[in-house]
């Protein structure tokens, strides 16, 4: 996908799946805002989006369903799982 960290893509997608802008994803991720948005063109990362934001809107306060989704987000932006 990228040689971006995958950390640097899970950041992201935590900020968007919370109602940030493709700005401030980019800011908190240290990548540029066009990078962001070539991520958000892929069906893996839209497909991640979407379940980590139904996850937030669902169960705001459970973290630690959060990170385990985050985890496997990771791994699913990383390239495994595919």
């Amino acid at each position: 996908m990228s040689t971006t960290p995958v950390g640097a893509r899970v950041d992201a997608l935590l900020y968007l799946a919370g109602g940030r802008s493709t700005r401030e994803a980019a800011e908190v991720a240290g990548v540029s805002v066009s990078t962001v948005a070539a991520w958000r063109r892929s069906p893996v990362f839209v497909e991640e989006l979407a379940e980590v934001r139904a996850l937030w809107e669902a169960e705001p306060l459970d973290a630690e369903a959060l990170l385990v989704r985050l985890e496997a987000a990771g791994r699913r932006l990383g390239g495994r799982g595919r």
